[in-house]
């Protein structure tokens, strides 16, 4: 486990605050450019929802009446709040479920409570705002507080990162490498801080429990070269695997979650311009298991792994 020492100068960043607190005037820092840049600002055009960024996530649906151990994906589609799941009997999209996101934020899902059934949640960047919510018939969130430095592009993420079956939060700073853990879901100082060794620009982050010991780790996706790497635990600086795989899109976007229901989870890459899923079932070959279209009319959104029936 990394240690967390005061005189760290990157531990100033994560001083406990308010929720709702005015946000912080951003920097005139550059920030290295990363594909979430381009994304982060085509999100918030009305027309439609161009920002893609990937969770790894369940999530429960109240409609669901039929089980299932294995992950499956969907879009969220900003402009009207709408997710849509593929089912994964049927090998098609349908699912949908309206949520209420906050204006201008990022869609998460996950096991807040350790009851099996997951919450969802919405990440603000320009304020670097969490709001979660237990049940998703409720209109407010149970739990919402600042964490991370608003404004800066960075990145959320979710996982249990010390295996006790809840999840907890994280942020990813491109600008840096560095990851933000958290266990806890409050403000306050991150459990685990560190950067992954040989960090690629315009990396792309995830998480996910790779080797099915039931704590997550995680990772990073470079598009141009394909390369995929992934860190087992939170305590090594060097990731335990690096593979590459095709096809090199330079708008593919990298997101993970348990297709098979083994247990452990595997990557997979979204194409945007082809509204096309690539799902890894083994880590490690250069091309994907399973490939298909989720949606024929060209809707394009947030791409997210999901467990849509428990």
């Amino acid at each position: 486990m990394s240690q967390t020492h005061p005189s760290n100068p990157l531990l100033r960043l994560f001083k406990p605050g308010k929720a709702d607190a005015r946000p912080v005037p951003a920097t005139e820092e550059a920030v290295a450019e990363s594909p979430y840049a381009r994304y982060l600002q085509d999100r918030f055009n009305p027309a439609e929802a161009r920002t893609l960024t990937p969770t790894s996530r369940d999530v429960f649906l109240l409609s669901a009446d039929v089980q299932h151990v294995a992950d499956t994906v969907g879009l969220f589609h900003a402009p009207k709040n709408l997710l849509l799941v593929r089912d994964p009997c049927k090998g098609e999209t349908g699912r949908m479920l309206r949520l209420r996101m906050e204006p201008d934020s990022i869609p998460l899902f996950g096991n807040w409570r350790g009851y099996g059934k997951d919450g969802y949640a919405c990440y603000n960047p320009a304020r670097s705002l969490f709001s979660l919510w237990f049940q998703v018939d409720q209109a407010r969130p149970d739990r919402r507080f600042s964490y991370g430095l608003p404004g800066r592009g960075w990145l959320p993420l979710t996982g249990d990162w010390d295996g006790d079956g809840k999840d907890g939060i994280g942020l990813y700073d491109p600008s840096t490498g560095y990851f933000f853990l958290r266990n806890s879901l409050s403000a306050g100082l991150p459990d685990y801080y560190f950067r992954l060794q040989q960090t690629p620009t315009r990396a792309i982050p995830l998480a996910g429990d790779w080797n099915g010991d039931g704590i997550s780790g995680v990772g990073l996706y470079q598009p141009e070269t394909g390369l995929f790497y992934l860190s087992d635990t939170l305590d090594a600086v060097v990731p335990a695997m690096q593979f590459s795989v095709e096809p090199r899109e330079t708008d593919a976007i990298a997101l993970a979650g348990d297709w098979n229901g083994t247990g452990s989870d595997r990557p997979a890459l979204y194409l945007p311009r082809q509204s096309r899923f690539l799902l890894w079932l083994q880590t490690g070959q250069p091309h994907s298991d399973t490939a298909f279209r989720f949606s024929h009319k060209g809707l394009r959104g947030t791409p997210v792994s999901l467990r849509w029936a428990l």
